[in-house]
C-alpha cells in the first residue's frame, strides 16, 4: 500500500471508496491546508504556537484533573454512592489501558486535547467475555470515521466506525467497529456524526499566527540589515561580483551575533531605509491581537493565554468559575453523556440505577462564599429546604432536611410539630461527623488557595530586592488580608459550628499568620543580600505553600470559647 493510500483512507458517509482528489493530493504534499498568509497549517505547525499549546493544556489538564466516578443512584436519584466494584470504575479512575500502561489521567488529557484541536477523539472499548470494559484504546482521529451501514436483510441502518491501523506485523489493516464499542468525544458539528475540525475551518486565523511567528524569527536572525539597502556610486563588473559583495556584507552585518554593529561604507557607499521599521508596522501588537483571536477560538479568557492588557475578572475565584462554566463544563458533559451511553450496562441505563459523573466540587469551591450566602437567604426565606442545596452540591440528603426551616418569629403550633422537631434534633447528630469532615476539607482548600496566592506574591516581590522592605510594610497585608478574610470567614465559621463552637476566630488566626510572616520576611530582608534574597524568600514561600494550610486548620481547631467573639458579617 503506497504512502498516498496510507495518508488518505478517508471514507465518505455515502460511499466508503472515495478516491483521492487533486485538492487532497496538494494538501498531503504540502503537509496540510494552506492559509491565506501562504503558510501550511497542520497539527505540527499549529502546535508550534505558544497560545495554542497553552489553550490545549489548560482545557485538557482541567478535565483530566477532575476525578470520574461511577455512581449508584438511590432514593429516586437523590442519593449517590460510589460504586467502586463496577467494572468501568478502575478504567475511568485509575488505568484506562492496563496493557499499555495508560493511566486514566493521561487518557482523559490526550483525548480531550485531540477533541479540541481535531474536532473529535475516538477510543475503542475492548470488552471481556462478560461485556465489561477491559481496555480503553485511543484511536488515531485522522484514520477513524463514522459510517452508516445498511443491513440488506432487514433494511435497518446501523452506525459503525471505520478504522485504519497498523497490526502486529506492521501492515495496514481496516476494520469496522460497532458504535457501542467506540467512545467518541466531539465538538461542534452539523450532522450529529462528524465535527468541525478547527485546523481546517480556521486555517487563516492559525496561519496568521504562524506567519507572524516566522516573520519575527527571520527578523531577529537577519538583524536590522533586512530593513535597509546599500547604494553605491558605481556599477559592479558582473552579477558574480555583486553576489560576492552581498554575501560579504551579510556575513559581516546580518544576524543576531552582529546586532548593533554599525556598517562602515567607503567609496561613497550609503545605507538607505527600505521601509517601515518593525515597531512602525506594529509587529508586537499583531502578536498580542492574535492571543485574543486564539482566546475566542478556544472560548477562554485572553488573560489565561498570556494577554496582560487586562484581567477579565475581579478575582481568581470568579475567573475559575467562568472557566468551568463556559470552557470546561461543555466538555465534561460531552464525556459524561458518552460514558453513560457506552460504559453502563443496558439494565443499568433502563432502570436509571447508575450514572457516571466528574467530581466538580473542587472547582465549585472557588465560589463558596457567594453560594453560601444564596443558600442561606433562600433557606431563611423558606424558598428552599436544606436538602435542596445539598443536592446541588453533590451531597446526600439528611432525614431532617425536607422541611422548611421555621422563620424566627414562627413557633410550633401543636404537639405533632413539637414531636417532629424533637425527631429532627435527634437525627441531626448522626450526621455531625460528616458535616465536620466536609467543613474541614473546605477550610483546608480555601487555606491552600490563600497560601498559593501568598507564595506567588512573595516570589514576585523578591524579584525587586531594592523595594522588598517597602513591599512588606505597604503591600503584604494591604493586598492580601481582605482576600483572606473574605474567603476564610465562611469556612471557619462552618468548621467551628460543626464542632459545637459559637465563635468565629478568623481575624485572630489571620492576624497571627500575617504577623509571623511579616516578622520572618523582615528578618530575611535585613540579613540577605540582593543576590541571595530570592533564594531565601523561595524557601519561605515553599514552607507556607506546603504547611501553611495545615497551620491555619490547626489553629482554628485549637480555638475555644475563651477567645473573644468576632461577629460574623457574612
Amino acid at each position: 500500500m503506497g504512502a498516498i493510500d496510507t495518508a488518505f483512507g478517508r471514507r465518505s458517509l455515502e460511499n466508503i471508496n472515495v478516491p483521492l482528489t487533486g485538492h487532497n493530493l496538494v494538501k498531503y504534499l504540502q503537509g496540510g491546508s494552506t492559509a491565506a498568509s501562504g503558510v501550511a497549517v497542520n497539527r505540527q505547525t499549529v502546535l508550534g504556537l505558544a497560545g495554542v499549546w497553552r489553550a490545549l493544556n489548560l482545557i485538557s489538564n482541567s478535565v483530566a484533573s477532575l476525578n470520574v466516578h461511577v455512581l449508584r443512584l438511590e432514593d429516586d436519584g437523590r442519593r449517590k454512592i460510589r460504586d467502586v466494584r463496577h467494572p468501568a470504575y478502575p478504567r475511568l479512575r485509575y488505568q484506562a489501558d492496563p496493557d499499555d500502561f495508560v493511566s486514566a489521567e493521561t487518557f482523559f488529557r490526550n483525548m480531550t486535547a485531540l477533541a479540541v484541536l481535531e474536532g473529535a477523539a475516538y477510543a475503542q472499548i475492548a470488552r471481556d467475555n462478560a461485556a465489561s470494559p477491559r481496555r480503553l484504546i485511543m484511536l488515531d482521529a485522522a484514520n477513524t470515521f463514522p459510517v452508516r451501514v445498511t443491513d440488506e436483510a432487514t433494511g435497518r441502518r446501523a452506525l459503525y466506525y471505520w478504522v485504519r491501523f497498523v497490526d502486529v506485523d506492521q501492515r495496514f489493516r481496516e476494520d469496522y467497529l460497532p458504535a457501542e464499542d467506540v467512545l467518541c468525544v466531539k465538538g461542534i458539528g452539523f450532522d450529529g456524526l462528524t465535527a468541525v475540525k478547527l485546523i481546517d475551518h480556521l486555517k487563516d486565523a492559525f496561519g496568521q499566527g504562524i506567519a507572524v511567528q516566522r516573520y519575527g524569527g527571520r527578523f531577529f536572525v537577519n538583524g536590522d540589515s533586512g530593513r535597509y539597502y546599500v547604494s553605491l556610486p558605481y556599477r559592479f563588473k558582473s552579477p558574480k561580483v555583486a553576489e560576492d559583495f552581498a554575501k560579504r556584507f551579510e556575513e559581516k552585518y546580518a544576524g543576531l551575533h552582529n546586532a548593533h554593529r554599525p556598517p562602515i561604507m567607503d567609496n561613497g557607499g550609503e545605507i538607505k531605509m527600505l521601509g517601515m521599521s518593525n515597531e512602525d508596522s506594529q509587529f508586537l501588537q499583531t502578536g498580542k491581537f492574535h492571543l485574543v483571536t486564539l482566546a475566542n477560538i478556544f472560548n477562554l479568557p485572553s488573560a489565561l493565554l498570556g494577554d496582560e492588557a487586562k484581567t477579565s475578572f475581579a478575582s481568581l475565584e470568579q475567573e475559575h468559575a467562568s472557566l468551568l462554566l463556559h470552557s470546561i463544563n461543555p466538555w465534561l458533559e460531552q464525556w459524561e453523556g458518552e460514558m453513560w451511553q457506552k460504559l453502563l450496562l443496558e439494565r443499568e441505563k433502563e432502570s436509571m440505577s447508575h450514572t457516571i459523573a466528574f467530581e466538580r466540587k473542587g472547582w465549585l469551591a472557588a465560589d463558596l462564599k457567594g453560594r453560601s450566602e444564596f443558600y442561606k437567604m433562600m433557606i431563611g426565606a423558606q424558598a428552599m429546604v436544606p436538602n435542596e442545596p445539598r443536592e446541588i452540591e453533590g451531597l446526600n440528603p439528611v432525614p431532617w432536611g425536607d422541611e422548611p426551616i421555621p422563620l424566627p418569629n414562627e413557633s410550633p403550633s401543636g404537639s405533632a410539630a413539637s414531636a417532629d422537631d424533637e425527631a429532627s434534633r435527634d437525627a441531626a447528630p448522626q450526621y455531625a461527623d460528616e458535616l465536620a469532615e466536609a467543613s474541614g476539607d473546605e477550610l483546608k482548600r480555601q487555606a491552600q488557595s490563600l497560601m498559593r496566592r501568598l507564595g506567588h506574591a512573595l516570589r514576585r516581590a523578591a524579584k525587586k530586592p531594592q523595594g522588598f522592605t517597602d513591599w512588606i510594610s505597604e503591600h503584604l497585608e494591604a493586598d492580601h488580608y481582605a482576600f483572606a478574610l473574605d474567603n476564610l470567614a465562611g469556612p471557619v465559621r462552618l468548621y467551628q459550628l460543626s464542632r459545637g463552637a459559637a465563635i468565629n476566630p478568623t481575624r485572630e488566626v489571620l492576624e497571627t499568620l500575617f504577623l509571623e510572616l511579616r516578622e520572618e520576611l523582615t528578618a530575611i530582608s535585613e540579613r540577605a543580600t540582593y543576590e541571595t534574597l530570592a533564594e531565601q524568600v523561595e524557601r519561605v514561600a515553599l514552607e507556607y505553600e506546603s504547611e501553611g494550610a495545615e497551620r491555619i486548620v490547626s489553629r482554628v481547631g485549637h480555638c475555644h470559647s475563651g477567645l473573644s467573639v468576632i461577629p460574623s458579617h457574612n
